[in-house]
């Protein structure tokens, strides 16, 4: 039996959004926003006000009959802007590949109900909300805490992604992806990250509990 955790954002949460399509079209989003498609699973998404202070939590969405194990993968990879965040879509073997869509959520100190943190592969915090930390406990797995709120009646979800602005494109491939999930403790203020393709050291990544 598999768990998992699942954040869905239909507005009226504060918590932004858009999704793009197989076509390189925004199917949906927030009021505001745009898409440009860069070419080559390359695309820059822009929302009506600043995304510099989020974290950035991007998931493929692909059709059920292909494999998992030749799945591709969304990386946001950039800020060029304040008000823009930079998506890559890669194959399994580190291409950029076009017919990729996506979702793409902000979770931002301003948004209700949440705590995030962007970290880099050093264990240390890029940006997050108040109170919280993060700890490298070895290569390839973290440690994030909050403080002040425990999260365990919340859905914590994470995704692989650059913790810098520039430069972009990135030449990151997809091999490392991150998955999040809540320590043992029923009280738990903690969640711990590791790669689901072992010890990684260059894993950075974006982490938000949603309750």
């Amino acid at each position: 039996m598999v768990r998992f955790d699942l954040v869905v954002t239909c507005g009226g949460t504060g918590i932004r959004y858009a999704v793009v399509g197989y076509s390189a079209d925004l199917v949906r989003s927030t009021s505001g926003t745009t898409l440009s498609f860069l070419g080559a699973g390359r695309y820059n998404i822009r929302f009506a006000s600043p995304v510099t202070g989020c974290a950035f939590i991007a998931t493929w969405l692909i059709r059920a009959t292909r494999s998992c194990s030749t799945r591709p993968a969304c990386t946001p990879a950039a800020v060029p802007d304040a008000n823009t965040v930079y998506i890559e879509t890669k194959n399994p073997g580190g291409g950029l590949q076009d017919g990729v869509p996506f979702h793409l959520e902000l979770i931002c100190s301003s948004t209700a109900n949440t705590r995030y943190a962007v970290v880099q592969a050093t264990g240390a915090k890029q940006r997050s909300s108040s109170g919280m930390t993060a700890t490298r406990l070895r290569s390839g797995n973290f440690q994030i805490s909050s403080n002040n709120l425990g999260i365990s009646a919340c859905a914590t979800v994470a995704t692989r992604g650059s913790a810098e602005y520039w430069p972009y494109p990135s030449t990151r491939g997809p091999s490392k992806s991150c998955r999040a999930r809540p320590t043992t403790r029923s009280t738990s203020r903690s969640v711990s990250c590791c790669s689901s393709a072992g010890a990684l050291n260059s894993l950075a990544f974006h982490a938000a509990s949603v309750c």
